[in-house]
């Protein structure tokens, strides 16, 4: 018998936890905005070179709903510049010339990209 109560105990708090709406109000002034968030990013290859006065700097793409080219300073960790690669979602490779040219191969339209560091 206690059994029986128990369960109708249990099966009633359910019931009634599950029917009742929760409802939350957040004030005005309390809401921040921080940001936009990222949506399927991710790093898939790099490439290392130097820059125009001999910095070392690492090339990265970032993948998501448009590509991005990253020019990463090595010794500071610093964003140098960037460039968003119209038409690509990803890389799938980089490489650097002798030069310093760097060369990025996209997907999914399989193209070409180059810049030439100190020509901007």
């Amino acid at each position: 018998m206690r059994r029986t109560w128990r369960f109708v105990l249990l099966v009633l708090s359910l019931l009634v936890t599950t029917s009742v709406p929760m409802v939350t109000t957040a004030v005005e002034s309390q809401v921040t905005k921080i940001g936009t968030p990222l949506h399927s990013v991710a790093v898939l290859t790099s490439g290392y070179g130097s820059g125009p006065n001999g910095e070392e700097w690492a090339y990265a793409v970032s993948g998501g709903s448009q590509a991005i080219l990253n020019v990463i300073d090595t010794h500071t960790g610093n964003l140098v510049r960037s460039f968003p690669l119209k038409e690509a979602s990803n890389s799938w490779g980089i490489t650097v010339a002798p030069d310093g040219t760097v060369y990025v191969g996209t997907y999914p339209k399989a193209h070409l990209y180059r810049w030439m560091p100190g020509s901007d």
